[in-house]
């Protein structure tokens, strides 16, 4: 029987990452602890990598390696998460765990490894092996709170279940593409010109999956430094007492070219009105409850020369139309956009403090002989987006 203690600090060690663990529970499945002389590490496992955190504790007995249910483990902690200390047992099948002054007793069942095991081997090695193998010395990113609000927008917009899954930074940039929208988000602090040393003119992108972004998030409130292999597919973090090295499924993005970009724009940026995000949340929050179900919410805006904008919703069995008080456009126009696409992108404008910002709505006008395939959104000077318009 192999015996130790952890005391409040050294408890809480393990606590403060919980939800960068449960948010890497299941790309991350394997579960294990390492104790060995007054050292405890615990590790999660698997196919996309490692997360592994090293505690100092009071221990001068055999090494021993043993694998637990994460899950089960989690809840324990959580059971004793408020006692100045926890005893630990270890015997070859069982962990019991209790707390000095509570009649309270968890046995949870572990499977002890082999010191000689590949699994022992990959818990005490396989960080350094992967970042040697794999992780490029000056691919270093440092998230300002710019580039964090950018990525929490994208991460809010974004569906993975598309057919997108990463958005694409330049130095200058940050830009997201499906289906449904593209939005560009010029940068004020120019990013790091390392990062960029395997790209081209023809194509300027790091491209970051979606779930490399939200550890980013997550991650750099504990230290905000993070390194990349040379395609942007490897992270690897570390603090001082945790490390990370993260590899993501395939990246999915198909950024327009500069060209591209421009052909699903308006031709004519005259052709506008302008309404605040609060009176088009408004405008949006109206047809809740309206909409028949459907993949989609098609909402048109209906303009005349010199009289308000109009909204309509049009279905077989249901219609409604709201006129908007105030926003007034010059021109004769109209365009179908879905409105969750815009209510998600009005709903962050906040983080960005520009709610006091009115947003520009480029369109076409009735007469264009070749209308564009997307509406025109700006907001402030450094926030763009192309919706694009849906077919009755």
């Amino acid at each position: 029987m192999k015996s130790f203690e952890l005391n409040n600090y050294q408890l809480s060690i393990l606590q403060d990452k919980r939800k960068v663990y449960n948010t890497l529970y299941g790309s991350l499945d394997h579960a294990y602890f390492n104790l060995s002389n007054n050292k405890l590490e615990f590790a999660l496992v698997g196919t996309s990598g490692m997360i592994k955190t090293s505690i100092d504790i009071d221990y001068t007995g055999d090494e021993q390696c043993f694998g637990v249910d994460y899950k089960k483990f989690d809840t324990i902690l959580q059971k004793f998460s408020l006692d100045e200390k926890i005893n630990l047992s270890l015997s070859d099948t069982l962990l019991k765990i209790s707390a000095p002054g509570r009649s309270d007793v968890v046995n949870l069942q572990v499977v002890t490894e082999d010191p000689e095991s590949k699994a022992v081997n990959n818990m005490k090695n396989g960080i350094d092996s992967l970042y040697a193998e794999y992780i490029v010395p000056n691919h270093k990113l440092s998230l300002s709170t710019e580039l964090i609000n950018n990525v929490n927008l994208f991460n809010y917009v974004f569906n993975a279940s598309l057919n997108a899954n990463a958005i694409g930074l330049t130095r200058d940039y940050i830009m997201y593409s499906d289906r449904s929208v593209v939005i560009k988000s010029t940068l004020t602090e120019k990013l790091p010109e390392a990062l960029f040393d395997g790209t081209s003119k023809d194509e300027p992108y790091v491209y970051l999956h979606v779930d490399a972004m939200k550890l980013l998030t997550l991650l750099s409130q504990y230290r905000n430094e993070f390194s990349f292999d040379a395609s942007f597919d490897v992270l690897y973090w570390e603090d001082e007492n945790t490390r990370l090295i993260f590899s993501n499924e395939a990246k999915i993005c198909a950024l327009p070219t500069k060209a591209q970009y421009e052909e699903i724009c308006p031709q004519d940026k005259s052709v506008t009105f302008e309404i605040s995000p609060e009176k088009l949340k408004e405008t949006l929050e109206f047809f809740n409850g309206i909409y028949v179900e459907t993949s989609w919410k098609p909402l048109e805006f209906v303009t005349e020369a010199g009289k308000n904008v109009v909204v309509k919703y049009k279905h077989p069995t249901t219609e409604a139309e709201k006129e908007i008080d105030g926003v007034v456009s010059n021109y004769t126009g109209s365009f179908l956009v879905d409105a969750e696409t815009l209510r998600k992108i009005v709903t962050k404008i906040g983080d960005f403090n520009l709610n006091d910002t009115n947003l520009v709505i480029n369109y076409d006008e009735a007469t264009c002989q070749e209308p564009a395939r997307g509406i025109f959104v700006k907001i402030g000077d450094n926030f763009e987006a192309v919706v694009s318009k849906l077919v009755d």
